[in-house]
């Protein structure tokens, strides 16, 4: 049997062993397959007859994973999260209103029960009383994915971290 290279774009886009490759496949996909020898594997280049590994990933820089790391962060605190199992708004425009409602609640001015629209879309009530807690999750979910950018730049610094997906999984 025969070990066959299928070339895409320069590029060995699988492996196929067979008999006979006139026999079994279309000619335009025969005319794209290569024999090759058994350390040839997908994602090695085909260039001037010859099969190379793929070129080594360069690692990104500190400075691409310090921006990666932010923008992570800003993604993560955007999100929203939960308060007594209801989908809030952790965005940077609705962590102010929940200053300003803390606020008319100060000074007496928030009719209690008022509703609040959550991030579903749907208006619920919320006492006087509860929205404190309210505005402490969504503050808590600021703090905590915060929080978490502290801990990987300084995995970054100390070279624990060399990859994007090490920041995303750190996210997850």
């Amino acid at each position: 049997m025969a070990r066959y290279a299928r070339i895409v774009g320069g590029v060995v886009a699988e492996i196929i062993e067979t008999e006979s490759v006139a026999e079994v496949f279309h000619p335009e996909i025969a005319a794209s397959l290569v024999e090759t020898g058994p350390q040839t594997q997908p994602g090695w280049v085909y260039t001037g007859g010859a099969f190379s590994p793929p070129p080594s990933q360069s690692l990104p820089s500190r400075n691409e994973l310090i921006a990666y790391v932010a923008d992570r962060r800003w993604l993560a605190e955007q999100a929203g999260t939960l308060w007594n199992s209801f989908p809030i708004h952790t965005d940077d425009r609705s962590q102010g209103k929940y200053l300003s409602e803390l606020q008319a609640i100060a000074l007496g001015v928030r009719i209690d029960d008022d509703p609040w629209k959550f991030a579903d879309g749907l208006f619920r009530p919320v006492s006087n009383a509860e929205f404190p807690q309210l505005a402490i999750s969504a503050r808590e979910h600021v703090r905590t994915v915060f929080g978490i950018e502290a801990v990987v730049l300084a995995e970054i610094e100390s070279g624990a971290i060399t990859m994007p997906a090490e920041i995303d999984a750190a996210f997850a």
